[in-house]
């Protein structure tokens, strides 16, 4: 009868000689199927001696060894064409019990191929004959920890020394008298992720940095996902109390004369996918404060809104400068108005001249006294500027440098002209 493999002598014992490691590794060189195998024969053996005679149990008892055989197949095909590298890993043990190593009962091809050896070359053989280093690692770490624990552990790590430079997600699962380890090598998908984070931290420190409030609002929630921080600064809100809001809230701040437009804008938005509204909007102290917001629609697939995304600026400045411009422009067209009033009710006459002896303004009364001196064309209306022919009482032309409004106007001297 053979001896149940559960009875066998636990791998591991420390302070081996090199013969016995090398005995050892003949011991385990038949991996995983043959600890099948062994178990097979032993089921045969409990046949014929307790259930021979009992065609029933007998054939029973084969039925399951089949299925065992069946099983144990099925295992090998799928894990050696499994794009996983799947390992069984049994630990080796020092005098105080302690886990010092792990050693490589089954490994598939593609396990094998992160150590570059063949499947067959690394049963037996201890982790730290090809990856020195090992014990040193997260990965050792973890694995102890599924052995100790009896639990399954889930990591994921970056490997880097031993002549390997690759990211490991590994599943930990302990089993009788070892681990079974399956890992996936995600180097692509973490250098992936770290240039994404890159990105981002570069584009938050921008958002950050600048005074505009930039916000997504998701549209299926009506609730904001992010909110820059410069909201405190513009309206008196931090982030955080802007995300606890919702979309109606956030409107219920705009001036009630302003909400026409906002909504005008909205439908704007959802036709073209942009839009700019201007409005007054309440802030946390209750002052009314202009805002220019710029909006943009980010869809799904099929063409509906997901997201409205906007940059808010604070106009308020702006706004109040234009009034003041608005104001001073109506005030000096009354003064204006006024001032020319006065100057076209004078009974004298009023020639306003450039030295380039062309009219800038002329009142009535010139109008008519200009006119007895043979002015070739007064103008019609204020504002128009005319060249001015000016002649001597006998009719002869003067020319402009002996007039005296070109003295007065070359010298800074007044000139008076008689008629």
């Amino acid at each position: 009868m053979r001896t149940k493999p559960g009875s066998r002598k636990k791998f591991g014992s420390a302070h081996r000689s090199a013969d016995t490691e090398d005995k050892d590794r003949l011991r385990y060189k038949d991996k995983l199927i043959d600890e099948l195998k062994d178990r097979v024969a032993f089921l045969e053996d409990e046949l014929k001696s307790n259930g021979g005679a009992d065609g029933l149990t007998g054939a029973a008892d084969r039925r399951t060894i089949e299925e065992l055989r069946v099983s144990e197949e099925r295992f090998r095909v799928v894990q050696e064409n499994s794009l996983d590298r799947f390992t069984i890993l049994k630990p080796f043990y020092n005098d105080r019990g302690e886990i010092v190593d792990f050693a490589y009962v089954y490994q598939n091809a593609r396990a094998a191929e992160t150590a570059g050896y063949r499947p067959e070359e690394l049963v037996g053989r201890r982790m730290t004959e090809i990856f020195p280093t090992f014990p040193q690692t997260r990965f050792f770490a973890m694995y102890k920890l599924a052995v100790e624990t009896g639990r399954v552990t889930e990591f994921e790590d970056h490997y880097h020394v031993d002549g390997v430079d690759d990211w490991f997600h590994a599943t930990v699962t302990p089993i009788p008298d070892g681990i079974a380890v399956a890992t996936q090598i995600i180097t692509e998908r973490r250098r992936a992720e770290e240039t994404l984070l890159e990105s981002e931290a570069r584009f938050r420190s921008v958002l950050e940095s600048s005074i505009d409030v930039v916000y997504r609002l998701n549209v299926l929630t009506g609730c904001f996902v992010y909110v820059s921080p410069s909201a405190e600064t513009v309206m008196g809100y931090t982030p955080e109390e802007y995300m606890a809001m919702d979309s109606a809230t956030a409107l219920s701040m705009i001036h009630p004369d302003d909400l026409p437009g906002m909504h005008a804008a909205m439908e704007h938005l959802n036709k073209t996918g942009s839009a700019e509204a201007v409005y007054r909007q309440r802030a946390k102290n209750g002052e009314y404060r202009w805002m220019s917001n710029h909006m943009s629609l980010t869809r799904d697939g099929d063409g509906r809104p997901l997201y409205r995304n906007g940059n808010i600026r604070d106009i308020t400045e702006n706004k109040r400068a234009e009034e003041t411009i608005r104001e001073a422009t109506r005030l000096t067209e009354n003064r204006v108005r006024e001032l020319k009033a006065v100057i076209d009710a004078m009974p004298d006459g009023l020639a306003i001249y450039n030295k380039d002896g062309n009219a800038t303004y002329i009142n009535e009364v010139s109008r008519r006294i200009l006119a007895s001196y043979n002015i070739e064309d007064v103008p019609p209306i204020e504002g128009r500027t005319e060249k001015a022919q000016v002649c001597k009482p006998d009719g002869t032309p003067m020319t402009l440098e002996d007039t005296p409004l070109y003295l007065a106007l070359k010298n800074g001297e007044r000139s008076r002209i008689s008629s």
